[in-house]
């Protein structure tokens, strides 16, 4: 499991003949695509990132892995989520893999569910230390090179 496959996507920037453009999320390990768009090209970028995020909430409240990004893989990226989503979307990914419950991660981890729930929660910022602490007792201790 690559951090860079959660961390790096593609979009793709169309200008529309009416003003605005369209955004076009592309490179997922699914067979869907995914569009939103936006009144300028800053505008479309922020509403793209909403859109991985909110596509990426559904699945995980669905209890199904998040798609996996290949633009990085494919050398072609030029959208970047903050490092704690990314992690966070790893995480979700092994306790699907390792068939582990919320409950269960928070039992590990000797904290509520609530406390847990509140760390995992997309919109909030979670410490490096809470999440490697989370892969830690998932048994796939982070490791950061450079």
């Amino acid at each position: 499991m690559e951090l860079n496959n959660f961390l790096y996507f593609n979009v793709k920037y169309e200008a529309l003949d009416e003003g605005g453009y369209t955004a076009t999320i592309e490179d997922l390990e699914t067979d869907d695509y995914y569009f939103t768009q936006g009144d300028s090209l800053e505008d479309a970028e922020k509403m793209a990132k909403s859109c991985i995020i909110d596509m990426f909430k559904a699945e995980i409240a669905l209890k199904r892995k998040v798609p996996v990004s290949k633009a990085y893989e494919h050398g072609h990226f030029n959208l970047k989520l903050d490092y704690d989503l990314a992690l966070k979307f790893m995480i979700n990914n092994l306790m699907y893999d390792l068939k582990i419950t919320k409950t269960d991660l928070a039992n590990k981890l000797n904290i509520s569910f609530a406390n847990l729930s509140n760390k995992l929660k997309l919109n909030k910022t979670t410490s490096l230390n809470d999440l490697a602490r989370m892969f830690e007792v998932l048994g796939v201790p982070l490791k950061i090179s450079a």
